[in-house]
């Protein structure tokens, strides 16, 4: 049985759910999937969309249908999935911790009862995974942080945010 299932996303799209809710097993799966039908489907679908649990697929439908593709891609992926997963790679993202640039830093220090050095620290402590790029190119949202450095996202969002920030929401960073 597959560990995901396929769904109509409007007129021009497919969407397949690897999971309800945020997962880091589901990385690889969904990685693989988006890599192999990156390769195996060039020429009929114009867009895929990764996300923390969901791949989008997107077609032209005046080519293709859901009807079409979905077979195709149920096929694809019984193969792959039976195969083994791969992994990312680790980079490094240099990040400069000050209050100036940093307009979240003393309230998520304020919040845990903490210094400053104190939360970044426990920031730096681990290493996060890319469950998905955001809204602009290289906006990822990262997870999972410490219990311990979890702060609860604000009230109403920023309007504007510096370049180049860091934000913590809740586990996601």
């Amino acid at each position: 049985m597959a560990d995901w299932t396929l769904e109509p996303a409007g007129a021009d799209g497919l969407l397949l759910r690897f999971g309800d809710r945020i997962d880091p097993a589901l990385v690889p799966k969904i990685r693989a999937a988006t890599d192999c039908l990156a390769s195996r489907l060039t020429g009929r679908v114009r867009d895929l969309v990764p996300s923390y649990t969901t791949l989008l697929v997107g077609f032209d439908p005046r080519y293709e249908s859901f009807d079409s593709l979905a077979p195709l891609i149920e096929s694809l992926l019984s193969e792959l999935l039976t195969a083994p997963s791969h992994a990312g790679h680790l980079v490094e993202i240099p990040v400069y911790y000050h209050p100036s640039v940093g307009p979240d830093l003393e309230r998520v220090a304020a919040h845990h009862q903490i210094t400053i050095d104190e939360a970044i620290r426990r920031h730096t402590a681990r290493e996060y995974t890319v469950y998905t790029i955001g809204f602009a190119p290289g906006f990822a949202y990262l997870g999972e942080v410490a219990d311990e450095l979890a702060t609860p996202r604000l009230d109403s969002p920023r309007k504007s945010v510096p370049v180049g920030s860091v934000a913590l929401a809740d586990r996601q960073t």
